[in-house]
């Protein structure tokens, strides 16, 4: 029925927005490897179910160049493209870390 009425649903996700962030910083493959992995064992838990997808993203991807070790994390650039703060950002990337970590532990 959709198609018939030529309705065009698309589906936002937070790996859109990370596509999108990436070119923005300029990461490199293993930076937005492991966001995107980041991403993909958050969205298990449900604790992350009231993260924007936007939010998630941007959030991975903070954690991901903290965690690489890159010496800008986050710029104007990024400020004003997203128009979150990096306080917020960070907030959220100690929630993905958590389920990360939680994630990595084997279960006894």
């Amino acid at each position: 029925m959709l198609s018939e009425l030529d309705f065009n649903i698309d589906i936002i996700t937070p790996y859109s927005f990370l596509e999108r962030f990436v070119k923005i910083t300029s990461a490199d493959k293993v930076t937005a490897d492991l966001a995107q992995y980041m991403i993909e064992i958050s969205l298990l838990d449900y604790s992350s179910i009231f993260i924007k997808p936007s939010q998630h993203a941007m959030s991975a991807l903070y954690l991901a160049q903290k965690i690489m070790k890159n010496p800008m994390p986050w710029n104007k650039k990024l400020a004003t493209s997203t128009l979150y703060s990096e306080k917020s950002i960070s907030q959220l990337s100690w929630l993905i870390l958590n389920i990360f970590k939680s994630y990595q532990r084997p279960n006894t």
